[in-house]
């Protein structure tokens, strides 16, 4: 029996990332990835999968980094961050709603 709908399993692994700053915009988020994945493919990675509209993707790429303990040579892995701009309000973060001292008082009651 065929499958009602295609079922799209991607390969690529999006970390989220706390924002540094909170001057950061309320649309923009930050994430870590491999660094094989391209701007195009994280774009269209985010529509398919979350279903929202992207309006810019900026990539940092970060290399490996190597430290020595005693005798041992450790590696630490490449990645890339990617800052994303979401035109979409739909994973836009909730602004802070304004109460005024009856809804205060009213919370406080119950």
């Amino acid at each position: 029996m065929p499958l009602p709908h295609q079922v799209w399993l991607p390969e690529i692994q999006l970390t989220l990332i706390r924002r540094a700053t909170a001057r950061m915009p309320r649309n923009n988020y930050v994430f870590r990835t491999a660094p094989k994945w391209t701007k195009p493919e994280i774009k269209q990675f985010l529509q398919k999968a979350y279903g929202v509209k992207v309006a810019r993707v900026a990539t940092i790429n970060y290399p490996p980094r190597y430290s020595i303990v005693g005798r041992i040579l450790r590696k630490r892995r490449a990645f890339k961050k990617v800052y994303v701009t979401v035109t979409d309000d739909a994973l836009a973060a909730p602004a802070r709603p304004d109460y005024d001292s009856e809804a205060l008082s009213a919370m406080e009651r119950a």
